[in-house]
Parts: C-alpha cells; structure tokens; sequence
C-alpha cells in the first residue's frame, strides 16, 4: 500500500527545492503530489523602515514565491501548489492536514548538536505531524 495525496513543502527562497520536488516525485508512485511555500511576515520594528515599506516588500516577495513555485510545478507537471503566509513549521502541518495528505516531504540539513536543540522547521513539523514525514538530505553547500 502506498500513499495517495503527498505534500511537498519546498522554501522558493533557496537552491533546494528543484532537488526536492524531484526526490518526491521519484517516490510518489501514482500518487496526488500538492508542492507549498510559506512565506513568514516578520515582525520588524525601528525609525529606518515604515512598515508601508515592509508591506511593499513583503508582497514582492509572496508574488516572487508564487512565480517561481508555479514555474516548477509546471515544468515537473504538477497542477496543485499554493503560497501561504506564516510559520512555516505550523502552516506546513495545518494545510497538509487540510488537504487530507498521508505524507509530507520536505528537505532537511540534518543538523545536530546545538543547532538541533535550537529547532528547525522540519523538527517541529515532524514533531507535530499526524502523518507521515519523509525528510530529503539537503547537500553541504546547502547547509
């Protein structure tokens, strides 16, 4: 028995997620492959930026994201993908749990040591998941 309905979260933002998608696409036997991007609002504060600035950028980067996640799920043939906005390790768990997957892929640097007791967003989504999770090793130029 296999899985039927895969979410693939992939970070636009990096060299990743091209090697990502393709991974899940090798494992996904038949399988509904949905791809994501989350995009995280920070909250900045200070005299040097107004905050229409940050709404100005925060949007070019939500418009970047969905451009170049719609560019590869096209090239992969994959016709569901969405960009949500907020943390990532809670938006990943939540939209997967909407679309009814059984499995969630996503990269990892596999890290350890202090830079594993600090968290990271594949930690706490495998953390928090109610479904399976299977992490992609990310390469050492990508650490």
């Amino acid at each position: 028995m296999g899985y039927s309905r895969i979410v693939v979260a992939l970070d636009m933002a990096s060299g990743n997620a091209e090697m990502i998608l393709q991974r899940a696409l090798q494992f996904a036997n038949g399988a509904k492959v949905t791809a994501m991007h989350v995009v995280e609002r920070h909250p900045y504060s200070g005299d040097e930026v107004s905050f229409q600035t940050l709404s100005s950028l925060h949007e070019r980067v939500m418009q970047e994201g969905a451009q170049r996640l719609a560019a590869l799920c096209a090239s992969a043939g994959i016709e569901r993908h969405a960009v949500l906005e907020g943390r990532p390790a809670s938006e990943i768990l939540r939209y997967a749990e909407a679309q009814g997957a059984d499995l969630i892929i996503m990269g990892t640097h596999g890290r350890s040591g202090w830079q594993r007791i600090l968290g990271s967003t594949a930690n706490a989504v495998l953390h928090g998941a109610k479904t399976d999770i299977l992490t992609v090793l990310l390469p050492d130029g990508e650490r």
